[in-house]
């Protein structure tokens, strides 16, 4: 299977904020969404990325709290992401997260964000593919579908 068919499945919505929102606003923004991650946009160019776990890390160490700091700061920048296209297979983005330790590979077409593909849409096609075979192969033993 292909990215691009993953994300046929999606809403295809895209939630975002702007590098200069404080990681406070980020924060309700990720809960309002029920997210664990936000890119970082400005219009319809992508800046980067930032998760719940960066917000943790930076709230631990920072002696500023969320509501002085700002995403610009903290976010992983666009040219250090792990990006795929519509073409790249589901092996491609399984390998690449767990060799790289992401959980969210943001989907480019023509430089621009067409989407996002995280570790729960993988583990859900994979649960919507098992359950087609097991559906095939209890229709099959039935006899409902003959060879």
């Amino acid at each position: 299977m292909k990215a691009g068919k993953i994300l046929e499945g999606k809403k295809g919505e895209i939630y975002s904020v702007k590098s200069n929102t404080s990681l406070c606003e980020t924060m309700d923004k990720m809960l309002d969404y029920n997210v664990t991650a936000l890119f970082v946009m400005d219009g319809d160019r992508m800046e980067g990325i930032i998760s719940q776990k960066d917000i943790l890390r930076i709230c631990h160490i920072s002696a500023k709290g969320p509501k002085e700091l700002t995403v610009r700061d903290f976010m992983t920048r666009a040219e250090l992401l792990f990006t795929c296209t519509k073409e790249d297979t589901l092996e491609y983005l399984m390998e690449t997260m767990t060799e790289k330790r992401i959980k969210h590979i943001p989907v480019m077409e023509e430089g621009k964000l067409i989407g996002v593909i995280s570790i729960g849409d993988i583990i859900k096609t994979f649960l919507d593919d098992a359950k087609k075979l097991n559906t095939m192969l209890q229709d099959y033993i039935t006899g409902k579908y003959p060879v």
